[in-house]
């Protein structure tokens, strides 16, 4: 079982963090991330550091046999970023093939309620939690990273985090 941890960040190192590994995820950078640019970005970030790996951040609707074609040689692996169901992560594993997956679940409490309609307690985390686990322990993914706000130690994820691991 993988599962990454990281220190609490301070607001300025949360907005840099999160720009720079779901900046690819917008729909709205479509334009900016050609198969070009990501060849002579990829390179620059090999030629500082060889063995630095590139997983972006995907949302679901963005792992499509049509993207993955087009980016997966620029791609290390994949986090994907709030599955809703195991199903979900089913369908990535398959378009992905052999590139790493990596699950992000829905821990902060606006994604969970977003992205499954119902309260984010600490008992349907708990659920989100296992699902993925679940979906590791059946080879449907490589690992999981919990959002960071699952490790502020006074919110339902941390509690559930807690539980299920």
């Amino acid at each position: 079982m993988l599962v990454f941890f990281f220190k609490q960040k301070t607001a300025y190192e949360i907005k840099e963090c999160d720009w720079s590994s779901d900046v690819c995820s917008s729909d709205l950078n479509r334009w900016l991330f050609t198969p070009e640019y990501m060849k002579k970005m990829i390179g620059a970030m090999k030629e500082i550091n060889p063995h630095l790996a590139f997983l972006p951040l995907l949302y679901g609707r963005q792992i499509t046999e049509t993207h993955i074609a087009q980016y997966k040689a620029f791609y290390d692996g994949v986090v994907f970023a709030y599955p809703k169901d195991e199903a979900d992560i089913a369908r990535a594993h398959k378009i992905l093939g052999d590139t790493p997956l990596i699950i992000m679940p829905a821990s902060a409490g606006y994604m969970y309620e977003s992205n499954h309609k119902r309260k984010a307690t600490e008992e349907n985390l708990a659920e989100e939690f296992r699902m993925v686990t679940d979906a590791m322990a059946k080879g449907l993914c490589d690992g999981i990273i919990p959002y960071r706000g699952g490790l502020i130690t006074d919110r339902p994820a941390y509690k559930a985090l807690k539980q299920v691991y």
